[in-house]
């Protein structure tokens, strides 16, 4: 009988929220916003596996990015706080960082 009714609830707007963190700079940030969140990425990769050699940490990276690109929205403060955890855990048991000459 209500089947050319849409259902959906008029006096509330539903929030834009895409579970792919690609997607949600794109519709936040558009092109700007994407270039500038890709060259923030590779920097932060290349900082820690090319200049600091630090292989696991930038596994970690990649790794969060993947899990972004396929699950989570960018700014749900449950998996920001999993990640600062697990990248504290990781800095706290991983490997201390290498001496210079002037350390010892």
């Amino acid at each position: 009988p209500w089947s050319d009714k849409p259902i959906t609830h008029p006096d509330q707007n539903l929030p834009l929220h895409p579970h792919n963190a690609a997607l949600q700079i794109w519709l936040e940030l558009g092109l700007f916003g994407v270039i500038a969140f890709m060259f923030a990425v590779w920097r932060l990769i290349r900082t820690q596996l090319v200049l600091r050699g630090d292989g696991p940490m930038a596994g970690f990276i990649v790794c969060v990015m993947a899990i972004y690109c396929v699950a989570y929205g960018l700014m749900q403060s449950w998996w920001l706080a999993f990640i600062f955890l697990a990248w504290a855990t990781a800095k706290a048991v991983g490997p201390s960082e290498p001496q210079t000459e002037t350390d010892r």
